[in-house]
């Protein structure tokens, strides 16, 4: 039996395989997991995969998926009416901590 798998982290999808590994597996919870993992998950970079032989558990395939080549748009939601915005930001920029997280994330981006 196959039994799909993802997570943010390798070493939370390791955990979760040692979690596994401890439980006894029924066919509801094997269901349950592919129905859940088959799609990727927003913020899942890492997919793996677990063959059940029995109660007699294979390693564990890991892949670490990365896009690096696609960058993310930032964006900043602010009440108001869209034209009120340039100058919200703008009077934003004055307060210390919020120019320093923009600057830090332009430098980033």
């Amino acid at each position: 039996r196959l039994v799909l798998m993802s997570d943010r982290t390798e070493s939370n999808l390791i955990a979760n395989r040692e979690r596994l590994n401890e439980m006894e597996i029924d066919e509801e919870l094997v269901c349950l997991m592919n129905h859940v993992y088959k799609d990727g998950i927003k913020g899942h970079m890492y997919r793996g995969y677990i063959v059940l032989n029995g109660q007699v558990h294979s390693q564990m395939q890991i892949e670490e998926l990365r896009d690096v080549e696609t960058r993310r748009p930032v964006w900043f939601m602010f009440s108001g009416m869209g034209s009120q915005w340039p100058s919200m930001g703008k009077s934003l920029m004055r307060v210390p901590v919020f120019s320093n997280a923009i600057n830090k994330c332009h430098e980033i981006l």
